[in-house]
């Protein structure tokens, strides 16, 4: 594959990746969480809802995160799985790479 194919496809793949992992659903506890969720139930005050979204807004970015890790793992070992076998395909039948 030559530079310039792999330069505009892997970007591309890793997009699908990180859209495809990132809506796979999790839920996540984070004390801080639910602390802030117990307090605003008990009492919804405007000050409680606050504190509530700015906990939300926290567990999104580590969610982006998580999925952007994942993504990149899981391109680079299917990138490395690819390469490696169009690898040892070529030393195998032993056809000289010509590029």
């Amino acid at each position: 594959m030559s530079g310039k194919k792999l330069h505009l496809r892997l970007p591309a793949v890793y997009a699908i990746a990180f859209v495809l992992v990132y809506l796979i659903p999790e839920h996540m506890h984070r004390r801080g969480f639910d602390k802030v969720f117990m307090t605003w139930r008990h009492d919804p005050t405007p000050q409680n809802e606050e504190m509530l979204r700015v906990e939300q807004r926290k567990n999104e970015i580590i969610k982006l995160a998580g999925s952007a890790v994942v993504a990149l793992v899981l391109v680079a070992l299917g990138t490395g799985i690819y390469f490696g076998t169009r690898f040892a395909g070529r030393k195998s039948d032993g056809i000289p790479d010509v590029r």
